[in-house]
């Protein structure tokens, strides 16, 4: 169980890496952390401080509704290489993603709901055993 444990935290890990690494190729913009954790046929991801510095400024400035228009417009493009990513690490299909912005406490907050329960392939298990 313990292995099995390890192994999930260390997809996790890769998860938030390629997240992150997303959002700064995408948006230019480092987020402070990326948590991902799997439960079940799911995956939650946190994202803290997601809002852009050109997002905040907007906001500030009291054009919440184009922060808001365009931050949706944003989630519709990433949408589909956040489900690629989660895909390609995990191996495993996913049939609906989840996303919204928090525009107030500048969250980030993504479920990636799996077409079946998340489980290690057999090349998985056999790596976790070896270790």
């Amino acid at each position: 169980m313990h292995s099995r444990i390890s192994h999930s935290q260390n997809i996790e890990t890769i998860i938030a890496e390629h997240i992150q690494s997303l959002f700064i190729t995408q948006l230019g913009h480092k987020p402070e952390d990326v948590y991902c954790r799997f439960l079940d046929d799911k995956l939650t991801v946190i994202i803290q401080n997601a809002v852009t510095k050109p997002e905040q400024l907007l906001m500030s400035a009291g054009h919440q509704d184009i922060v808001r228009k365009t931050r949706g417009r944003i989630e519709e493009i990433l949408q589909p290489q956040l489900k690629k990513i989660i895909e390609e690490v995990t191996d495993s299909q996913i049939k609906d993603i989840l996303f919204a912005t928090h525009l107030d406490t500048n969250y980030v907050s993504i479920i990636a709901l799996f077409t079946e329960q998340y489980h290690l392939t057999s090349e998985e298990k056999q790596k976790v055993i070896k270790n």
